[in-house]
């Protein structure tokens, strides 16, 4: 009697192995791991949320151009003149997303744009744009703060987008998710 348990605990055993094999062969054949998905199925921030800033004779103008299957928090998204908040960001409509952590939440997909209004007896010397978003795939990011200051803002007066672009990509991997310009 004895032999015939172990016998069939045994097989139970090779079965349960067996299964387990068959689903982590499965998920790799289906490209997806079944416990981490792979890193560089994600886009690096500065690729999923792309910033462009323009400088207006009243007001500052963000543009976020958002990757597929990637989105922005309404609630996450600051911008700050010379370190003070800014309370006054005109914004469209968001959608709404159930979200599993935060709840209902606003989110933006495909682009965002932002106004920010300014005193143009001082325009600001430092602008600094915080926000965060996540992939649909199940990948949030840490809020990424980008900071842009004086010397830049001319550029921006002067329309030098592309420059200012490239300095942005430069300095963005060096900084760990914050971009802070040295001219």
């Amino acid at each position: 009697m004895f032999s015939r348990f172990f016998s069939l605990s045994k097989k139970i055993t090779i079965l349960f192995c067996l299964f387990f094999i068959g689903l982590i062969l499965n998920s790799a054949h289906a490209n997806e791991s079944l416990f981490l998905k792979d890193k560089n199925d994600f886009l690096q921030p500065d690729e999923a949320f792309q910033l462009t800033i323009k400088k207006n004779s009243q007001s500052i103008e963000t543009s976020f151009f958002i990757a597929k299957d990637y989105y922005l928090y309404r609630n996450k998204l600051k911008v700050e003149f010379d370190h003070a908040p800014q309370n006054q960001i005109l914004l469209p409509t968001p959608e709404i997303k159930i979200d599993t952590h935060f709840g209902k939440s606003e989110i933006y997909h495909n682009t965002l744009n932002a106004s920010v209004p300014y005193d143009t007896n001082h325009p600001p010397k430092e602008i600094s744009v915080t926000y965060q978003g996540c992939s649909s795939k199940g990948l949030c990011y840490a809020p990424i703060k980008n900071i842009l200051n004086s010397i830049i803002l001319k550029l921006v007066d002067q329309k030098q987008s592309a420059l200012i672009q490239k300095l942005i990509r430069c300095n963005f991997y060096c900084s760990h998710n914050t971009l802070v310009l040295f001219c």
